[in-house]
């Protein structure tokens, strides 16, 4: 199934003014941000539950020859991912989704290791 994927993000933070400001919008800024359009052809949907500690799975098993976005969160206990066999980035249960972009491809390795039982949703895109 090929299409496109679109990454969009809005970030609001608090300014930390204590003064008068002339705008009540300069208090608390709204940032529209568009990250990513990113044609793909094939989409992989993942949901990877181990019962127990795992060392470098290989979580691709086949289902991409080179990523162009790759996005992983963990629904319980966390992880290290490794990309193409790199240092190891951890994965937080309930930290939201991590997020990974190569638009020429070339993300060809995906590995997990746990110590202890843990469930990830992983979305591929190549």
């Amino acid at each position: 199934m090929a299409g496109t994927l679109t990454v969009k993000a809005s970030l609001e933070y608090d300014a930390g003014y204590t003064g008068t400001l002339a705008h009540a919008s300069d208090q608390r800024p709204i940032l529209n941000l568009e990250f990513l359009d990113q044609v793909y052809t094939n989409k992989s949907v993942l949901d990877l539950t181990y019962s127990g500690a795992v060392t470098d799975e290989d979580i691709f098993a086949g289902t991409a020859s080179s990523a162009k976005v790759v996005l992983v969160r963990s629904t319980l206990h966390g992880g290290d991912l490794k990309i193409n066999g790199g240092t190891a980035i951890p994965v937080s249960e309930g930290a939201g989704w991590v997020l990974f972009v190569n638009p020429a491809g070339g993300i060809t390795s995906l590995t997990l290791t746990t110590t202890d039982a843990a469930n990830f949703d992983v979305h591929i895109f190549s």
